[in-house]
């Protein structure tokens, strides 16, 4: 019987030590594909916003292209939102 409690306390005692180390959590997004992602943004959000503002300045606010590139930009805007989200 002490024989059975001893082994017990010994499996016990082997089974919870390697328990005590922390899990480590991998990040699901790999470092350089978020780079990746992030200058994709960045450039899809701001090379028609100064094309855009360039066009509104030289043709006019109220010009068809720079509407068009309006609706570009408001295109681009809502697909990087949806990626940041």
């Amino acid at each position: 019987m002490k024989r059975r409690i001893f082994l017990s306390i010994i499996y016990l005692i082997l089974s919870c030590k390697n328990n005590n180390h922390p899990h480590k959590i991998e990040p699901s997004i790999n470092t350089e594909n978020l780079v990746a992602i992030l200058d994709t943004i960045w450039k899809t959000e701001q090379e028609p916003t100064r094309l855009r503002d360039s066009i509104g300045t030289a043709l006019g606010f109220e010009s068809d292209a720079f509407k068009k590139q309006n609706d570009i930009y408001h295109k681009n805007h809502e697909i990087n939102e949806k990626k940041v989200l």
